[in-house]
């Protein structure tokens, strides 16, 4: 009989001869496509003595602290020289007079406990934050970043003066394969699919969750309206420094000789300026036309004669007397720059009669996106499982690394490799012809803005009239665009993905349109590059800033509802379903079997002349029968040209040694040897003697006591339960 070794932390465990484990093997049921399942043993009973005692830390004794039921244990479970269970996670739920209860997961727990209870804010998003500009939204067209403003209606404010199309109402959305790697990296794991290298998934993005403000925040620097005008000039000249008699300054500016206004940090400064001039000439009935210059960086100079003036300089040309004007613009300022303003007229300006001016100077704060708050309430594990139900992903992971395989219900059925297993096949117990909890019509479901919605849902249909009519199998947090197009308003149709919403109010007889923030809205969509017929606008309302594009990113939804993921990815499982055949039978399966066994392969039993799917081999222990659920996935398949898997011979070899002085006394033997045996332990035995468990890692390194009387020294290595024993090495003294 087979030797089981069951070790936790790396401690070994003292067993019940009479209680055998059971272990039940599985993945992600195609009964329960919303659920990923690890595997698992039944409760285990540990029993209590002194060498258990240490290995659990004392847990139960009075005046303990051992925390070993509030963490992952570490489980290692060996069966001969098999290594059946790999760092599973042991879960201690009781102890009692005489045990320990004991229980041990395997599989996809793994990468489920390590994302429970995170949010996507938690996988360090700041690389992708960033301030909206008119310059930032465009660089994301013509740039492969992790981020992207594609072009769309989201029920904003599109347009604004004509047909400017207006970045204010925009945002940001992310790529779904940055969010999956930094998933996997974040938590120091890996992955592999063919189903993230395709377009379907690289070109998949997530819509910034809300609407962002338009109206940006502006603190106030500078403001006057009781102005004068320099006469340092003389009295011909055609200029006038505006000077401010009175001001109101805040946050550290400064006016040099009341004339020029100093910023102490740097910004975008809104300037806004009004008022009208009435200067008169000479005679007095000549009324001068004027226009309004602004210089940057002339103190601290009072003579607006000295400053050079050009069209760089104009806020206006030249207006009548008196002709009223307002000025608003956004000017980058740098700490300690300054401007001042500047009036000339066509004539020397000798008299005033009684123009006005007034000026606010603001500061306007970046509008910062923050993808870390944006996403910090969608759950890490709500995120994974979109990817899984959308691509109809099944989950597995690998038995000694990190690395997690994904593999689509039509890659498992259509492409899998094969084998045969009809010499371990013993008999049927049963067969039955509904699988799971399925109803005939079963539904894929978005979130809607409109609750009532289902325009946009797939449903898996499955030909059976004895089950029930219908039910929901996934729901997903992912909201769906609005069921019409706009086709009017941007140079393309577009679907309607809202994170605003439009509220129309009547001022005065006059009807406004209030644009109000939605917020954790979350929307798939895909980019799709697009060439303009003619060159259109790109602008900002709120920065008074605009460009023009001849290409730009637009949304596209294809492929992306949940009716089309059904046919793209679910194609297969309606087919098994109508048609379920779910047969339990029993196999003579070995350690090796189990420790070798892989979900990914498609299963023959030539008795039963069909291919499966094992669903789950059900509480497997050692020299039993065991009970395992098949799924046939074939009806018209041909046989497969196989033979039965062989099992590779077992070998330890010791290839050398090499010895050093440690001291005068002790030297340090290093064996080198080579084993195809994957356990992660072996035994050393030294002159005949008891076994000494080490480290199944060449070289083996120990401390030897020299003997100055002489003597020879043997030892050979062997497998744990020792039915592998290698060559013996030799050393004198």
């Amino acid at each position: 009989m087979n030797e089981e070794r069951l070790y936790i932390n790396g401690q070994e465990l003292k067993l019940k001869p009479s209680a055998p484990l059971a272990y039940t093997l599985q993945v992600n049921d195609i009964s329960g496509v919303a659920n990923r399942q690890a595997s698992f043993t039944r409760t285990i009973s540990i029993p209590k003595c002194p060498e258990n005692n240490i290995a659990m830390n004392f847990l139960g004794v009075a005046g303990n602290q051992s925390i070993s039921p509030y963490i992952k244990n570490k489980i290692n479970y060996y069966v001969g020289n098999d290594c059946v269970i790999y760092e599973g996670w042991g879960v201690i739920s009781e102890t009692t007079d005489d045990d320990y209860k004991l229980n041990i997961y395997d599989g996809v727990i793994d990468l489920f406990k390590a994302i429970e209870n995170k949010t996507l804010d938690q996988l360090n998003l700041t690389e992708i934050n960033h301030d909206k500009s008119l310059s930032g939204v465009t660089y994301t067209w013509n740039n492969d970043l992790n981020y992207k403003y594609i072009l769309a209606d989201y029920n904003g404010k599109l347009k604004y003066s004509g047909d400017t199309i207006n970045i204010d109402y925009l945002v940001p959305s992310v790529k779904v394969s940055y969010l999956w790697d930094k998933t996997f990296s974040n938590y120091g794991m890996t992955y592999e699919g063919s189903v993230f290298s395709g377009a379907d998934f690289q070109n998949l993005w997530m819509t910034y969750p809300k609407g962002t403000f338009t109206l940006l925040p502006e603190v106030g620097f500078f403001e006057s309206s009781d102005i004068n005008f320099s006469t340092n000039a003389g009295a011909d000249s055609k200029r006038r420094f505006i000077t401010y008699n009175t001001f109101s300054t805040s946050s550290g500016t400064t006016v040099i000789n009341n004339v020029h206004v100093q910023v102490p940090v740097d910004g975008n400064y809104r300037i806004k300026i009004s008022g009208n001039f009435k200067y008169r000439s000479n005679p007095s009935t000549v009324k001068c036309y004027t226009k309004l210059h602004i210089a940057y960086n002339k103190q601290p100079t009072t003579n607006p004669d000295t400053v050079g003036l050009g069209a760089s300089t104009e806020l206006s040309s030249f207006q009548n007397y008196g002709t009223a004007f307002d000025y608003n613009f956004i000017k980058p300022l740098t700490a300690g720059e300054t401007f001042c303003l500047i009036v000339q007229g066509n004539a020397p300006l000798v008299s005033d009669d009684g123009s006005e001016l007034s000026i606010e100077v603001t500061k306007i704060d970046n509008l910062a996106i923050d993808f870390n708050e944006a996403l910090s309430q969608f759950k890490v594990t709500d995120f994974l499982k979109e990817i899984l139900w959308r691509y109809s992903l099944t989950i597995f992971k690998d038995k000694y690394t990190n690395n997690y395989k994904f593999l689509t219900l039509d890659e498992r059925i259509a492409t899998a490799d094969k084998v045969d297993w009809s010499d371990k096949f013993q008999r049927v117990k049963s067969e039955k012809y509904i699988y799971g909890d399925y109803a005939q019509k079963n539904n894929l479901k978005h979130k809607y803005n409109d609750e009532n919605s289902n325009y946009n849902d797939g449903s898996i249909f499955v030909l059976n009239e004895n089950l029930d009519d219908e039910k929901n199998i996934i729901e997903s947090k992912i909201y769906t665009p609005e069921k019409e197009l706009n086709a009017t308003e941007l140079p393309f149709q577009s679907h309607v993905y809202k994170l605003w919403n439009k509220e129309i109010n009547e001022n005065e007889g006059v009807q406004e349109v209030e644009y109000k923030v939605l917020d954790k809205r979350f929307y798939f969509l895909k980019a799709q590059d697009y060439t303009f017929s003619s060159p259109v606008t790109i602008g900002s309302e709120a920065l008074i800033q605009a460009t023009t594009a001849t290409t730009a990113p637009i949304e596209s939804y294809s492929g992306v509802s949940y009716n089309e993921v059904v046919t793209n990815y679910y194609g297969q499982i309606g087919n098994i379903i109508s048609t379920a055949n779910i047969t339990t039978a029993e196999f003579n399966l070995t350690s090796t079997d189990i420790a070798t066994f892989d979900f990914k392969k498609q299963y023959y039993i030539e008795q039963l002349g069909s291919y499966y799917l094992v669903n789950k081999i059900n509480n497997w222990t050692p020299n039993k029968l065991v009970e395992v659920e098949l799924i046939k996935i074939d009806n018209d398949l041909p046989r497969p040209d196989l033979t039965p898997p062989t099992t590779e011979e077992l070998y330890i070899t010791i290839t050398g040694q090499t010895i050093t002085n440690a001291d005068a006394w002790t030297r340090i033997i290093n064996i080198f040897f080579e084993t195809n045996i994957t356990t992660p332990y072996l035994q050393a035995v030294i002159n005949d003697g008891s076994p000494v468990t080490i480290l199944n890692s060449s070289p083996y390194s120990l401390l030897d006591i020299i003997n100055p009387l002489g003597g020879t020294t043997t030892l050979k290595l062997q497998s744990m339960d020792g039915t592998v024993i290698s060559n013996t090495t030799s050393w004198w003294g």
